[in-house]
């Protein structure tokens, strides 16, 4: 299986960047026919400006909508955030919103969409009813599952709060993987083309550091996608559980990768990594009392209850708490921070 990696340092190219990254492998025309139904799922985790590297860069999805227009294809662009309700700001201010009206493409809010019933999950109807799925990751870090990136992105099809009773459902590593492959082998996307112009590094995939990467990787195969782009930034591919799993499972590629484009060694950057990767059970969250506004976010997204208000201040269940740190990573105001104990 292919995988191209293209260098683009800014978000001025990206059209160029990614048409390059396309032919590559053989180019969009072997996936998408004309009036074919296109949808494009980005990563929408939550309300968060494109400089801020936490969702999908807005160029990349108005790139990508306008080269499967030329296709003939019908682009949809669709998601839904980290909790419930909040999908519609985050489009907004994540500028994914006025790229698809500039282009003419219908948002799809997952959480408004309806779901069907596979494996025990609700997953979004757009992500089965499509005739061809793209995932649009960024290149990013993960507290939880060290690295997020093309498969995982589909955990964006259970719509709003769905996703935290998961974390609760799953919180054990391995088994939260094989959830997101369940998704995974349900949706079968044809494509990923990994936003990584702007990555982030550290505590992501919200609160870690912007950090330069300036490529574009792309692949037919997601599996083989995320297994180039996690050793691009410094990772064991095989030590990420659903790239693993993956291939335990027989849903992509991790033995037979061919290359195209820059060699890997050009433009390998270590990404510094969560700081509950070391030793995760011994990782908690903290509230920093300046930042936090007290909006409660924290309170409602957690899967266990083990946050709660006392004389004012948000305080922790600990021996509730499993670590998934859905707290930290969709805390608006960025007030909840990991510290090992």
């Amino acid at each position: 299986m292919n995988v191209s990696i293209v260098k683009c340092n800014d978000y001025s190219t990206m059209k160029n960047a990614i048409k390059q990254s396309l032919d590559l492998i053989g180019g969009l025309g072997r996936i998408i026919k004309p009036n074919d139904r296109v949808l494009l799922k980005v990563n929408l985790l939550m309300a968060k400006k494109p400089e801020q590297a936490v969702t999908t860069h807005p160029s990349v999805v108005k790139a990508i909508i306008q080269l499967v227009k030329e296709k003939d294809g019908i682009p949809f662009v669709g998601d839904s955030a980290g909790g419930a309700g909040l999908t519609d700001k985050a489009f907004e201010v994540s500028c994914i919103k006025k790229v698809a009206e500039e282009e003419n493409a219908e948002l799809l809010n997952f959480e408004r969409t309806g779901t069907y019933r596979i494996k025990g999950l609700n997953i979004a109807k757009p992500l089965l009813d499509s005739d061809v799925i793209i995932s649009l990751p960024k290149l990013k870090t993960h507290t939880f599952t060290f690295f997020t990136g093309a498969v995982k992105n589909f955990f964006g099809g259970i719509p709003g709060k769905q996703k935290s009773e998961l974390h609760s459902k799953y919180p054990k590593l391995n088994d939260f993987s094989n959830m997101i492959l369940d998704i995974y082998s349900a949706v079968k996307p044809k494509l990923g083309i990994m936003d990584g112009v702007l990555g982030m590094e550290g505590d992501g995939p919200s609160n870690g550091e912007v950090v330069k990467s300036n490529v574009i990787l792309s692949s037919f195969d997601c599996v083989s996608l995320d297994y180039v782009s996690s050793a691009l930034i410094g990772y064991n591919p095989m030590g990420i559980a659903t790239t693993r799993l993956a291939y335990e499972r027989k849903l992509g590629e991790t033995e037979s990768i061919e290359i195209v484009g820059e060699k890997i060694e050009n433009v390998k950057i270590d990404f510094r990594k969560p700081v509950s990767e070391d030793a995760k059970e011994n990782v908690v969250p903290f509230v920093d009392k300046e930042k936090c506004a007290q909006c409660l976010t924290c309170v409602s997204i957690c899967p266990v209850n083990a946050i709660n208000i006392i004389n004012d201040d948000i305080t922790f269940n600990r021996t509730k708490c499993i670590r998934c740190y859905c707290c930290s990573e969709l805390c608006p105001e960025g007030a909840i921070r990991l510290v090992k104990v």
